[in-house]
């Protein structure tokens, strides 16, 4: 099956992933003054600029959400070398890739944004993001928290809006987004389609320097 794939490509490069990591970007710092060289601390959890060692665990989560769920339309779990390319794309563009990380050094989400409709200039000030927790940490604040880390990043690089596309099915992750000052702009008919079903995708925005009051 692709699920057991995955999980033997993952196990193929972790330790040449690994290889590529100093022991010294692993340790965690307790807090928040400029992106990418503090950590970012809720209680046990600590949010940091992931590395190449975290995909495994990125991958983990993101293929869970895959197999389980309408809030990724993809069919197949992708592989390891599938996040290494994408990980790579970001750090090219200076685009972050945040992992949230338990006392116990576990990640249990990530986060990241890029471009909007990157083939097109005038979109430059404009990013879409997503976010994502690992099913047994859900509905514990992890994700908000994950989303609130990225606008410092944004503001940092000139962004001004910050986009989100969401099922709309995902009726939990419409109201994180509401309540992080998110407005909900677009309501598009049954343009994806998976597990059998077609599907709406709803399209949330804020700016990124402060709250959207206007489309509230």
């Amino acid at each position: 099956m692709a699920t057991r794939g995955w999980r033997r490509s993952a196990g193929g490069l972790f330790s040449n992933l690994l290889a590529g990591v100093s022991s010294g970007r692993h340790r965690l710092r307790l807090a928040v003054k400029f992106p990418g060289r503090t950590l970012h601390k809720a209680s046990q959890m600590m949010i940091r600029r992931a590395n190449q060692a975290d995909l495994p665990s990125i991958l983990t989560i993101y293929n869970e959400v895959i197999v389980a769920s309408t809030a990724i339309y993809f069919d197949e779990p992708v592989s390891l070398e599938n996040r290494l390319v994408w990980f790579e794309q970001q750090c090219a563009r200076n685009f972050p890739v945040l992992v949230a990380v338990e006392a116990d050094h576990e990640i249990v989400g990530f986060s990241a944004f890029g471009d909007w409709r990157g083939a097109w200039p005038g979109y430059r000030h404009t990013v879409e993001h997503s976010v994502h927790v690992r099913a047994d940490h859900r509905r514990a604040g992890i994700g908000g928290q994950l989303v609130e880390a990225l606008f410092p990043y944004a503001r940092e690089q000139g962004k001004h809006v910050m986009i989100g596309s969401i099922d709309a099915a995902n009726v939990a992750s419409i109201r994180l987004h509401q309540r992080l000052g998110f407005s909900t702009v677009a309501h598009f008919r049954e343009v994806g389609r998976k597990f059998d079903r077609w599907l709406d995708l709803v399209f949330v925005q804020r700016m990124v320097d402060g709250i959207d009051v206007q489309a509230q």
